[in-house]
């Protein structure tokens, strides 16, 4: 049985320490794995510890825990703090310092704690309760899970090792753990030696978690097209569209609008990204922070500006993307696409990801969970439900590391979940997604808090070359300061620094993609400068930035 225990002051004055493809054979992906151990060793009930105070054996909250007698003949192993990606705290019963964890803990975000454990060969099978202490400033929290270990743990199932499910509102950026595994009689001997049932021995290990604001805020903006059915935005598949970004990224909360549709004369994803989008964020004033996204009707691709390298609050947050082919894979593009506009470049073009990228890969390597319930699809195939693919809940089962060897498009909508900055679906994220996107949820987060800065007088003109040296011109109200120049402009007498974005558009051909790169250059310029007579002045390369 899981049951939570809050200890207040009265505990601490008693003394208590403080894509659609060629049809497949009928096979699920094997990155999932359900509630069911599959030694069939572990059992038990779990009771989540969201339950009041009053259905749990807390007591009001106030009582301390009963006095454990730790167990015998079994070690703690592995510990894992999971808010979307495992983050390992110990490792062979050794903690793992901070600075060698995957991704940071995130305060204010749920958590799956799990504790594998090593057998004496000497074990003797009973029921064992596993204790999670949670201490924060002067208040501390037990979550047990009682269960009876017969075996083995098994770690790659979720009732296979013991387990706890915590709160939001329960980790803060002063949590500290402990895990103990406990005989179930208070008053009993051990069974056999005492060796590593409690990590850390005695004490308690700081997560670290980040305590700032991790907010993403994203405005859904539905395209019309002619020729095209509108979209139906069913408010059950807006939840679970809206649960899987919250699931997939590092946050403690996904503020999403939908807007009202607009039409769209082209149903271009790069039109509505690189003109229709930023039009309506400079027409709505929005925020800087503010992501717009466009969904459009059809059978298409995605397109975002990449905001690589630094971030200014000028820079365009916008992408768009077709429903492609089905209802779910618009989840991962759209997925995709938010994700190029948070930073992050595709795994197969990051010389610092650490799994396999080739033929368009991007393996995973730690288990993933969703923190948020919901139902997403188990595989990358349009057709998943005629199939037998049916969708999961993520937060009732784990999403295994890359387990076999990514075949590429087709195959590889099969058998594995990838890294969302990948090619092949179904996605989930990597811890190394997960972390880089979170340095940048940060520091958008916290523009919140300051004070918005006039917009500077002048434009930014953008000027976007596309893969046949289509050259595309669009701008927007403001000269902001260009913190990082990597490249230059001639207006007149006067040089000007200009910065880079690269884009991509991405659509379906067959059973693979094709992708097509853009390179932007943004220039901003004050109000005492013609705009006509500037030139993007570039490896020999000089184009105006104003249609002549």
């Amino acid at each position: 049985m899981n049951t939570k225990i809050s200890i207040g002051c009265l505990a601490v004055c008693l003394g208590v320490a403080c894509g659609e493809d060629p049809e497949p054979e009928a096979t699920g992906p094997s990155g999932t794995q359900g509630m069911d151990s599959s030694s069939g060793d572990s059992v038990g009930t779990t009771v989540s510890p969201t339950e009041s105070a009053d259905e749990t054996s807390s007591s009001g909250g106030v009582l301390p825990p009963p006095e454990g007698v730790l167990a015998g003949g079994i070690a703690i192993d592995v510990v894992e703090l999971n808010q979307g990606v495992g983050i390992t705290l110990a490792d062979g019963g050794l903690l793992v310092p901070s600075e060698g964890r995957a991704a940071p803990v995130i305060a204010g975000r749920p958590a799956l704690v799990r504790a594998s454990y090593q057998l004496a060969p000497d074990f003797v099978p009973r029921p064992l309760i596993g204790r999670l202490w949670l201490r924060s400033g002067s208040e501390e929290l037990v979550y047990d899970d009682e269960r009876m270990v017969a075996g083995p743990a098994d770690w790659t199932a979720l009732d296979g090792t013991f387990h706890w499910r915590v709160e939001a509102a329960e980790l803060t950026d002063q949590t500290e753990v402990r895990v103990q595994l406990l005989e179930v009689d208070p008053d009993a001997e051990p069974v056999g030696a005492v060796d590593g049932a409690e990590l850390p021995a005695g004490d308690y290990v700081a997560l670290e978690a980040w305590g700032e604001p991790m907010v993403v805020e994203l405005v859904l903006v539905p395209f019309t097209c002619s020729g095209q059915p509108d979209l139906v935005l069913d408010p059950v598949d807006l939840a679970d569209f809206e649960a899987y970004l919250y699931n997939t990224m590092p946050v403690q909360e996904i503020v999403m609008t939908v807007h009202a549709p607009i039409p769209s004369a082209s149903c271009s994803e790069f039109d509505a990204a690189e003109t229709d989008l930023p039009a309506l964020r400079e027409a709505e004033g929005a925020e800087p922070w503010v992501y717009y996204g466009g969904l459009m009707p059809g059978d298409g691709g995605g397109y975002s500006i990449a905001v690589e390298g630094g971030d200014q609050m000028d820079y365009r947050r916008t992408f768009a993307n077709h429903a492609w082919r089905s209802y779910g894979l618009t989840f991962d593009l759209f997925a995709h696409e938010l994700g190029h506009n948070h930073g992050r470049s595709h795994t197969f073009e990051d010389p610092e990801f650490p799994g396999n990228t080739a033929d368009l890969c991007g393996t995973i390597d730690t288990y993933g969970w969703g923190p948020r319930p919901a139902m997403m699809p188990s595989s990358g195939y349009g057709n998943d439900l005629d199939l037998g693919l049916d969708w999961f809940d993520p937060s009732e089962e784990l999403l295994l590391p890359t387990t076999r060897p990514c075949a590429g498009l087709p195959d590889g909508n099969r058998y594995n979940f990838n890294d969302i900055m990948s090619y092949i679906y179904p996605f989930w994220v990597s811890a190394h997604t997960y972390a880089a996107t979170a340095e940048r949820v940060r520091l958008i987060s916290s523009w919140a808090a300051m004070a918005r800065p006039p917009v500077p007088p002048g434009r930014t003109l953008r000027l976007v070359i596309g893969p046949e040296a289509d050259v595309h011109r669009t701008s927007h109200a403001g000269a902001h300061a260009v913190e990082r120049a990597d490249a230059w402009a001639s207006c007149g007498r006067r040089r000007l620094p200009v910065r880079t974005t690269r884009s991509w558009l991405e659509r379906p051909r067959g059973g693979g993609l094709e992708r097509f790169a853009y390179v932007g250059f943004e220039l901003p310029v004050p109000a005492d400068v013609d705009p006509g007579s500037c030139v993007l002045d570039v490896e020999g390369l000089r184009l105006p930035f104003v249609q002549p």
